[in-house]
């Protein structure tokens, strides 16, 4: 398998969490492994830096369980002072819902956690570990702790987002639009799950049979386990856009995995509905675009600008809707 196989293959048939992170180590770092991405840099913003000075970071928050009475699920958490009511994101990594891990994602929660953000990095449920809808569970279970420990975390609960790439973009999607569904057992039941904004990176919108990207197929087939065509539909965010808060969806035009035309399509639907929503398309960009220095640098001023709009910056109050 080449260093461009192991980046973008996601219907491998042993799943290991951390496949892509092991073929990136043993790449030449000057191996382009996606348009526009080269094996170093890839590397480099999936490794873990040193979390910034004067904010407390906890590696391994546990903030519930996988379903009742299930192993613990930690998060990485950026915290406040406690009383400084920042706003927050919750990130979800992706991986095919098959793999990947949190610290994909730590680089934008480490650098907006600096700028006094409440920021945090969720683990879920892999295919592997568990069916539909264990996944998105999980993420809810991670979006109530946050709720539930505003006032310890230096969380403003009513400036609260959430961000997600590839299958962490649908996931965020789905958080974001079906408040009430899907909570599972895992903690803290009773609190809001919903979030006030969402940024989506080139996220899978469309799982429904004949409509989605049939290279996806088989990993849909090991998330939903031969669960009927209405899972997969509950489970399409293109299903749910009207119950959409303000989202943002960044997506290259060459994706093999994401069509451009259902993101369109996603958005179109958003503005028939009259849901607040922007999505950029950037030229020569592939799946898992922002895994170069200048891209992830241009996607993190694009997500603060984005969030700060609708959420507020930190010491500020919570824009008029």
């Amino acid at each position: 398998m080449s260093d461009v196989d192991a980046f973008t293959a996601y219907t491998v048939e042993v799943v290991d969490r951390y496949r892509v992170l092991r073929a990136l180590e043993v790449s030449d770092p000057q191996r382009e492994v996606e348009p526009g991405v080269l094996a170093g840099e890839a590397l480099a913003i999936m490794t873990a830096e040193e979390p910034p000075a004067g904010v407390r970071y906890v590696d391994h928050q546990v903030v519930g369980t996988a379903g009742a009475g299930g192993n613990d699920l930690p998060m990485h958490l950026f915290a406040q002072p406690v009383g400084a009511a920042a706003p927050g994101l919750l990130f979800v990594h992706g991986g095919g819902f098959q793999e990947g891990y949190p610290e994909m994602m730590l680089r934008y929660a480490n650098h907006l956690a600096a700028h006094g953000w409440v920021t945090a990095v969720c683990t879920y449920r892999l295919s592997g570990d568990a069916p539909w809808p264990a996944c998105l569970e999980d993420v809810k279970c991670a979006a109530r702790w946050l709720r539930a420990n505003a006032d310890t975390i230096g969380l403003d609960a009513d400036r609260f987002g959430v961000v997600g790439s590839s299958a962490g973009g649908t996931l965020a999607a789905l958080l974001a639009a079906t408040a009430g569904r899907f909570e599972g057992e895992g903690g803290n039941a009773g609190v809001p799950s919903n979030v006030h904004a969402a940024m989506l990176m080139y996220p899978a919108l469309e799982l429904r049979p004949g409509k989605c990207n049939p290279a996806v197929n088989p990993l849909l087939d090991r998330l939903f386990r031969g669960r009927d065509t209405d899972s997969r539909s509950d489970a399409s965010p293109m299903v749910h856009v009207a119950a959409m808060p303000p989202v943002l969806t960044v997506v290259g035009d060459r994706d093999p995995v994401v069509p451009l035309d259902q993101v369109v399509a996603f958005h179109g639907r958003l503005d028939e509905l009259g849901v607040e929503n922007d999505h950029v398309v950037i030229v020569g960009g592939g799946h898992s675009l922002d895994y170069s220095f200048a891209r992830w640098d241009e996607n993190f001023d694009r997500m603060r600008s984005w969030f700060t709009r609708q959420l507020g910056a930190p010491g500020a109050v919570r824009p008029e809707a």
